[in-house]
């Protein structure tokens, strides 16, 4: 619709302009009628009704600032105009500056009768300002000029609340949604009301009004989705997450409600996910919560760290973050801090037994006997079966400076209640900070009684043993955990990983075929056994474990399996893998995303536009995007545009628009457009981040990198924990040689998310090569880690390895890296250095010749040179 009036209003006056926008935002399209009244000023910036009515549209979409600005234009155009002084107040009282609004409503009120509309801004500025008495006043006058003003039942209803005058609060709003029953905002403040009270079943009939009155209000898909799942109805609540994802994919709350049901359903992962998804959108203080109780549940303790402090942030108030913050700080053995945040929360609300509790272990293992002892007490006082475990936790033995006795006192706690692990372990990591290694290995030790238990302290023994490089006692602590419980599937992991780094994949499939011996259906065992016996030349088992991997989750197992194929050259059995896939998952977004990609690949573009299309039904921010950059490719440009401008048209504060059209017009080689888009929506969306990030990476592309700098750093003005935009500046400085700045850069993209791969390998990488091997090997173990199967994350390990005097270590891993990036460089030059340390020179020469037939990069003349160098000795 507002496509047409682009295109069409170039023969129309200014005049015939202004009547079709008015009546358009008569109609309800005030989009529409804001570009037709800014069409009309085009032809003539002085038309004073075009720029009123523009005014008043920019209200009407709440963009307060530019209404503004064109009210200060018209009041100078036209200063006899006092329409508009209503419409500033207006104005400032939605930019919260209620003083100026009053100004300019009592000027209007000084030459004009008294209208409801004025009062009813005079009550909201008094209101702000917390002056009761003339704000209702205020409000009371309005409804006395005009009965049926909804505003003036609103602000009155306000005023109670503000008071806290609950009770007359709501004849006042019954009232209110009586007379105007298709206006929701009375019966919204209603139900908030009603929910307070804790009237849970009322609240839900009040909040499926709403929706009958707006089937897409977002509060009130909410609460029916959270009042659902109260009730024990998973399923039912997921309709209305998804009802929400659908209709508002770039608000939080459909993803947060996604969350909330994984949570109930134990998927921590995948409600991680959502809740991040939620934050990117926006999100608010339990979205944070949430996601850091599902990194605590993963044993992700400063990922938790990190989201418990961004709740506390938004509300210091919010108790449940404060203790989970504090409860992670205590396994984690920091106990000062730890019983800092205890602390703070006895203070905020001392009858909490849960804080009192946590402060006094804390206290306890802090060697504060007395003042440990008095608040567990308290917290048995307050609520007697929530610290039962923790006053086993070696109090009295502590109190009483027997450190041996304590730690078998805690030992008795974990034998009673797993959960109560943390007590010995927290001893032993205190030593740890203390830098008494030794001593907390002894601990572990005699922690040992012969039981099940014993797998948890052998893993923490190993995880010990590993940071002192004493690899043989850490892999042999691992095997002991095993045998001690034999379910535990921490060890296997564990030693999948170690021997993989060791490049002994066989011993690694041994570990991974034990994880199945014990939990067949483990999706992830699955994958790295199948990786790992591929990478030992086993093929047909590694196609037998994948096909496993797809019966147990058909689209993930589909995706890693397809990945490989891909990865190996064979896109036509990853075709084919994948359409398998779908029919076993129809319409799977992650695998609608895959084999568009790959007939796109093979220039298929009616295959891979068909894929797109469907994928852009479920998930837009995925299939819109590659739907538009295939059109460019086959040569559609137009429709491309067109499908950008139109989603810029129906939602002009959302980012996703805008960064479609820019994607379109870089991918037709028009820079200068793509920069357009992204300057005009950069005052128009809701969240500049997406834009501004989109911006940088246009720019570096050009080789703009101071530019792109000045974007990044602008970001963080405003957003100094937006890790990505750090991340950002810290790959430019590596790029330009300025290593020190992105070393810093890098720890603290980091320290904000510590799973991160891509800065954990970059910072590896860079660490490595300007000398500082021990650090950037540890960098480069977190990465592999986190992603063992990646080839860009075996080649830094391996590189690492190399130059720390470890070329037999490496080799395996570079010879894998080289397997899966045949292609690339630097990978095979580094497999060359290992070569040549190992004394295999044919293969270094070989190697070498290779990488340097592929082109330039970094390293080219120190590969020039070796291979001179092995050419000369020859």
């Amino acid at each position: 619709m507002v496509g047409f009036f682009l295109y069409g209003c170039g023969s129309k006056t200014k005049e015939e302009m202004l009547q079709e926008g008015i009546k358009l935002t008569e109609e309800g399209n005030v989009t529409g009628g804001v570009i037709l009244f800014r069409n009309a000023l085009e032809k003539d910036p002085n038309f004073v009704e075009a720029r009123f009515h523009l005014a008043k549209g920019y209200i009407d979409l709440e963009r307060y600032p530019q209404a503004e600005r064109e009210l200060q234009k018209v009041k100078l155009q036209d200063p006899s105009n006092t329409r508009i002084d209503v419409f500033l107040a207006k104005a400032y009282i939605e930019t919260d500056r209620p003083d100026e609004a009053l100004e300019q409503v009592e000027t209007y009120l000084a030459s004009h009768p008294p209208t409801a509309e004025a009062l009813v801004i005079q009550g909201r500025a008094y209101l702000v300002k917390k002056d009761f008495p003339q704000s209702m006043e205020a409000f009371r006058s309005a409804k006395e000029i005009d009965p049926q003003t909804l505003d003036a039942y609103l602000g009155m209803a306000s005023v109670y609340l503000a008071e806290g005058h609950i009770e007359s609060a709501l004849p006042v709003l019954e009232t209110a949604a009586e007379l105007h029953p298709s206006d929701k905002r009375a019966l919204l403040l209603i139900a908030r009301i009603v929910m307070a009270r804790g009237q849970l079943d009322e609240g839900l009939e009040i909040w499926k009004k709403v929706l009958a009155i707006d089937s897409r209000d977002i509060d009130a898909l909410y609460q029916v989705g959270l009042l659902t799942i109260n009730s024990g109805d998973l399923d039912e609540g997921s309709k209305f997450a998804e009802d929400l994802i659908r209709i508002h994919p770039n608000r939080p709350e459909g993803f947060q409600l996604r969350g909330l049901i994984l949570y109930e359903k134990q998927e921590w992962e995948n409600a991680a996910d959502a809740f991040q998804r939620s934050l990117s959108h926006g999100g608010n203080l339990q979205s944070h919560y949430f996601l850091g109780l599902c990194q605590y549940r993963q044993g992700r303790y400063e990922v938790a760290l990190s989201e418990f402090n961004r709740a506390l942030d938004i509300d210091p108030d919010f108790t449940p973050a404060r203790m989970m913050l504090a409860s992670t700080l205590l396994v984690q053995n920091r106990l000062d801090d730890a019983i800092f945040q205890g602390q703070t929360a006895v203070a905020s609300d001392p009858r909490n037994a849960w804080a009192h509790n946590v402060l006094g272990t804390a206290l306890l293992m802090k060697g504060r006997y007395e003042e440990g002892m008095a608040s567990l007490e308290l917290a048995t006082q307050l609520d007697p079966g929530l610290a039962t475990v923790h006053l086993k936790k070696g109090a009295v033995s502590l109190g009483m400076g027997d450190i041996q006795r304590a730690e078998s006192a805690m030992l008795d706690a974990v034998q009673a209640n797993p959960d109560a692990l943390e007590s010995r372990l927290s001893l032993a990591l205190f030593y740890v900070r203390q830098g008494q290694s030794d001593k907390a290995i002894a601990s572990l030790q005699e922690g040992l009684a012969n039981n099940e238990q014993d797998a948890f302290i052998y893993y923490q023994l190993a995880n010990l043993y590993f940071r002192q490089e004493r690899f043989d006692d850490g892999a042999e602590a691992l095997e002991q955990a095993k045998s001690a419980k034999p379910d535990f599937l921490a060890p296997y992991f564990s030693l999948g990983v170690f021997h993989l780094a060791k490049a002994e994949p066989e011993k690694a499939v041994e570990e991974y075929k034990g994880i199945l011996k014990h939990a067949p259906d483990n999706f992830q065992a699955l994958t790295l056994l199948a990786n790992s016996q591929d990478q030992m030349g086993n093929r047909q088992e590694a196609i037998a474990t994948f096909k496993k991997a797809v019966d147990v989750d058909p689209v993930r197992g589909t995706l890693v399996y397809a990945y490989n194929l891909i990865r190996r050259g064979e896109n036509p059995k990853a075709l084919r893998v994948v359409s398998e896939g779908l029919g076993k998952a129809p319409n799977a977004p992650l695998l609608l995303e895959m084999r568009g990609k790959i007939h796109a690949e093979q220039r298929d573009y009616p295959a891979a536009i068909a894929d797109f299309r469907n994928l852009s039904q479920t998930s837009p921010d995925k299939g819109l995007p590659l739907l538009a950059q295939t059109l460019v490719a086959s040569g559609q440009n137009d429709e491309a545009v067109a499908l950008g401008l139109n989603l810029i048209s129906s939602n002009p504060e959302a980012p996703f628009g805008y960064l479609l059209l820019s994607a379109i017009h870089n991918a037709s080689d028009n820079s200068d457009k793509a920069y357009a888009v992204l300057d005009e929506g950069l005052p128009k969306v809701n969240d500049p981040r997406p834009l501004s990030m989109n911006k940088a990476g246009l720019l570096r592309g050009q080789g703009k990198n101071a530019q792109a700098l000045e974007v990044y750093g602008n970001v963080l003005k405003d957003h100094e924990d937006f890790f990505p935009a750090v991340y950002g500046k810290a790959s430019i400085h590596h790029q330009q040689g300025e290593y020190a700045e992105a070393s810093r850069l890098y720890r603290q993209a980091v320290e904000l998310n510590p799973n991160f791969v891509p800065a954990l390998n970059d910072l590896a990488y860079l660490l490595t090569g300007q000398n500082q091997v021990k650090d950037g090997l540890d960098f480069a173990m977190r990465a592999f880690r986190l992603a063992p199967t990646d080839p860009a994350i075996m080649d830094t390990l391996g590189y690492a390895l190399y130059r720390d005097g470890q070329s037999d270590r490496a080799l395996g891993l570079l010879e894998s890296a080289a397997q899966s990036l045949p292609d690339n460089p630097t990978v095979l030059y580094h497999l060359a250095l290992v070569y040549h340390d190992l004394g295999r020179s044919g293969q270094a020469l070989q190697t070498l010749e290779s990488s340097l037939a592929k082109g330039d990069f970094p390293e080219k003349k120190q590969a020039r040179e070796l291979l001179n160098n092995l050419n000369g000795a020859q």
